[in-house]
């Protein structure tokens, strides 16, 4: 390589990290306007009210103050594997929504798993009759646990609710996440709900980091290319059984990728949800975040058709983060210091250039968040009649934020391209991927709608529900 050609590289390196910064701080200024507004402008009668408080003004009156025309009955699914810290919590969450019609099942595919013990536990002392305990009756064969559990609940609901909404183990909810998401279906041609979470720090562990800023990344990209999340999901029951959801779902593997395109076919539009975000809190392995990443990718491969869109920037982000240093080696063999050191200046200044991003993302969540916090310590103080004269309880008025300090800063700093390079790794991985463990149990998938359940054992001691035997598979090995 020529002096000048590499002094070329260097210029149109610096042009396309800059060109690509600039591109997604467009983005995210966009996201940020809509959110504001989206989040400031809620109408002052939606503030959460507790679930006691929602009872008691009665159906009718609630949806008057939601601006619906009736208040729609919900289902709401949970399926429920091995333990997660805070699965009480979250049990005791999802019971505690605002919405005055819905109803709750919890699924456990063995009573010997220890979420059947807690889930029990919490129903005889919150349940307050809408929701039901349940032993996974059928397990297919041809497709996962949390679609055998969701088929069989729909074959029982039959038409006594207008819309299906699902609940994770590891979500914790604010109190008005039903009532967020049915005014959506006002609008006949909304046909689902999208929205988004957000990992919660503390993130010790460099897995939790990666996960935390793989996620944050992710949350622009599911708006714009309108991939489904459970957590913030809802159907209408009617479309389910129209697009054939009903039935793909017995071959599916998720309920909530696989959602888009059958909606889409019946002529059904997708609403996202600015606002609609829920904290999750949990430490991961690096080992644990891989599978975790190949996993939500597996699961966009199968069903989403955007997938090419998301190799091609995966790949992109790698090349504009390994370019500068290829540079930088190259500049060193031909004995070109600065240049090298132009070159490694110009990834550190799109690193850091990242960092603010996410800076500005994290504040934009936190909106939200803070918000959402706020409203359910108030509303279980007025419960439990401990509210201070501001209004405010003792409990701490905001989401836990990431550090601010140099610590934290270069660990940012870091983590950023090891995100970018595991996120592309994991991309290629699951191009080719055959087989997945979820959850302790293996499964081969031939298709999107062609999955087999492979090697199924009941989860009999407090086992986590992701890490090391969660794994993604490309041979038949």
């Amino acid at each position: 390589m020529s002096l000048l050609s590499i002094e070329a590289a260097l210029l149109a390196v610096a042009l396309v990290s800059a060109v690509a910064w600039l591109l997604q701080f467009a983005l995210l200024l966009g996201y940020r306007a809509v959110h504001r507004t989206a989040v400031s402008g809620r109408p002052s009668g939606s503030t959460p009210r507790g679930n006691s408080a929602a009872h008691a003004e009665g159906p009718s009156a609630f949806a008057t103050r939601l601006g619906l025309a009736s208040a729609k009955r919900i289902a709401v699914h949970m399926p429920v594997r091995g333990t997660h810290p805070e699965l009480a919590k979250v049990i005791r969450s999802v019971l505690a929504q605002d919405y005055p019609d819905f109803e709750v099942r919890i699924v456990v595919d063995d009573q010997r798993d220890p979420a059947w013990a807690i889930a029990r536990d919490e129903l005889q002392r919150h349940g307050c009759g809408r929701a039901e305990l349940r032993l996974l009756g059928t397990r297919l064969d041809t497709c996962s646990l949390v679609c055998s559990s969701l088929v069989e609940y729909l074959e029982d609901l039959g038409d006594s609710a207008d819309l299906l909404a699902f609940a994770a183990g590891d979500v914790v909810l604010p109190t008005d996440w039903l009532s967020r998401m049915a005014p959506a279906f006002e609008d006949r041609a909304v046909g689902l709900t999208l929205g988004s979470r957000w990992y919660l720090p503390p993130l010790r562990r460099w897995g939790s980091l990666v996960r935390h800023l793989w996620n944050a990344a992710a949350i622009i990209p599911m708006e714009k290319l309108e991939i489904p999340w459970a957590g913030a999901l809802m159907l209408r029951v009617a479309d389910v059984h129209e697009s054939g959801l009903a039935k793909l779902w017995r071959r599916a593997m998720v309920e909530d990728v696989s959602v888009a395109e059958p909606l889409r076919r019946l002529g059904r539009e997708a609403r996202f949800l600015h606002g609609q975000i829920a904290g999750v809190s949990g430490e991961l392995s690096l080992g644990g975040c891989w599978n975790f990443l190949c996993r939500q990718l597996l699961w966009t491969r199968l069903y989403h058709r955007s997938w090419w869109k998301v190799v091609v920037v995966a790949w992109a982000l790698v090349l504009i983060v390994l370019a500068p240093l290829a540079l930088a080696i190259t500049a060193g063999l031909l004995h070109r210091p600065l240049v090298g050191l132009l070159a490694v200046a110009a990834l550190v200044a799109y690193l850091t250039g990242m960092w603010f991003l996410h800076r500005m993302m994290e504040a934009a969540v936190h909106s939200a968040l803070d918000r959402s916090v706020r409203s359910d310590d108030l509303a279980a103080d007025e419960k439990e009649g401990t509210a201070s004269a501001t209004g405010m309880s003792d409990r701490s008025p905001v989401a836990p934020h990431l550090q601010s300090d140099g610590q934290s800063f270069l660990r940012i700093l870091l983590a950023i391209p090891l995100t970018v390079l595991m996120h592309a790794l994991a991309v290629s991985w699951c191009s080719f991927a055959r087989h997945v463990t979820w959850r302790g149990v293996r499964y081969r998938i031939d298709g999107p709608w062609d999955v087999t359940l492979l090697d199924y054992r009941p989860l009999v001691a407090a086992e986590p529900v992701a890490g090391h035997r969660d794994r993604v598979q490309r041979s038949d090995s």
